[in-house]
């Protein structure tokens, strides 16, 4: 029993189980559209190159707008943004259902839905990120992170899956129905959730509070380098959801379903990694696990691209699953114990725009690569870079490690102040 409650203990805060609860069958619908609409891409363009651009077109207004979404995060109420944010991704999601199933969708239409959906997750994802410690504190934030990832492949392992069933029995369009109903269950539990801990809120001028934010970042040492680890893996890793359906299709043989079942193997990984993370109580080591991931990762994409034996293949993306996640997850909750409360959606837009700036670009190059190299070299480059750079990473855990120490005590005590200066405000007021 106490192993269970460790694994879950995020859990034990009631809003923050209104938010998870709520979250489950949002993330399955993400992932069966996200299946759907790359291989109604396909379907009407036969291009490598279109399988590119339609997912530049959806991570390009992360890049570009993201830290202003981190800026509104800082300065208003993170629920009411996501209140907002999920309303327009299941109107978009009804639109795109619609135009599917009643009309006759253009690729020009699929890449302007996808740009809407990425404009929408520019604000979405800084204010989701800073949300979670206003549910469940510090203590168990790592916790709640891992469990938050552990949702995501969990419904990875399922959406994936039951869009390429449908997609082959009935059409890409009921698995866009399915997406926007799905959102009901978000917004109730956001609607659910009252009394969180709320951050003091941001003022001043908000240009200034962009290069107050990007000065913090660009002045530390450990959070530099774990942006530049997670944008690396980003960038690199962007061909393995790009090129899905030309492996499932060009190489494997296969239909919707094939490409379904390898992305859910994928998940399996991911929510067995998720769930060893969850068991952790503490931080430590976690910058090991980021380097390990990487390096494992790389081998794993070089086999994967030079595999045509359908069983092979999925057993690969067992571990790529898992290296994904793990360096995501562990990314993620270090990142956010090196932050001042103040600053945490700010810092968090940039570490959004490196987990969703370099898909773009890792988009677009995997297409025009895998048109003219082809498919197993563009798997096989991207996976020697991450282990070399993953190589790197390991020299550098020693520094790592003696920077990040001094930085997070220097953050608990800024924390701490900045709560004692509240507690006089409410005193005074």
């Amino acid at each position: 029993m106490k192993f269970i409650n460790d694994m879950f203990r995020a859990l034990k805060h009631q809003n923050y189980r209104y938010f998870f609860t709520g979250q489950i069958f949002s993330l399955i619908g993400m992932w069966m559209q996200s299946l759907a609409l790359s291989w109604l891409i396909f379907r009407l363009t036969g291009s490598h190159q279109a399988l590119g651009l339609v997912n530049f077109c959806n991570q390009l207004p992360v890049l570009c707008l993201v830290v202003f979404g981190g800026i509104v995060a800082d300065r208003c109420d993170k629920k009411a943004i996501l209140l907002r944010t999920q309303s327009t991704c299941m109107f978009l999601a009804a639109a795109l259902a619609v135009l599917t199933l009643y009309g006759h969708p253009q690729v020009w239409h699929l890449y302007l839905f996808a740009f809407g959906f990425g404009l929408t997750q520019a604000f979405d994802m800084p204010a989701r990120q800073a949300f979670v410690v206003e549910l469940v504190g510090k203590e168990d934030l790592p916790n709640a992170i891992v469990l938050n990832s552990s949702l995501i492949n969990g419904a990875r392992l399922i959406g994936p899956a039951v869009a390429g069933m449908i997609v082959d029995w009935v059409g890409e369009g009921w698995c866009f129905a399915a997406n926007s109903a799905s959102y009901i269950g978000v917004l109730l539990g956001l609607i659910a959730i009252h009394n969180t801990k709320k951050a003091i809120p941001t003022s001043g001028n908000p240009i200034h509070n962009l290069k107050e934010g990007f000065n913090f970042i660009i002045h530390s040492f450990p959070l530099t380098i774990l942006l530049f680890m997670l944008g690396s893996l980003s960038l690199l890793a962007s061909a393995q959801v790009v090129m899905m359906p030309a492996v499932a299709k060009e190489i494997l043989h296969g239909q919707a379903n094939t490409m379904g079942y390898l992305m859910s193997m994928s998940g399996i990984g991911a929510l067995v990694g998720a769930l060893l993370l969850a068991l952790k109580k503490s931080i430590h080591g976690m910058e090991k696990l980021i380097a390990f991931c990487m390096i494992l990762c790389g081998v794993c994409f070089i086999l994967f691209g030079n595999s045509t034996n359908l069983t092979w293949s999925l057993i690969l993306m067992l571990p790529v699953g898992f290296s994904i996640m793990g360096q995501m997850a562990s990314s993620n909750t270090l990142v956010q114990s090196l932050v001042p409360d103040q600053m945490r959606g700010r810092i968090m837009s940039f570490h959004a725009m490196m987990f969703m700036g370099g898909a773009p670009i890792g988009a677009l190059l995997s297409g025009l690569s895998a048109d003219k190299l082809g498919i197993p070299a563009t798997f096989s480059i991207a996976g020697l870079c991450m282990i070399i750079i993953g190589t790197i990473f390991c020299f550098l855990l020693r520094r790592y490690r003696i920077l990040a120490s001094r930085q997070i005590s220097l953050t608990e005590r800024i924390n701490a102040l900045q709560m004692s200066n509240r507690r006089v405000g409410d005193t005074l007021g």
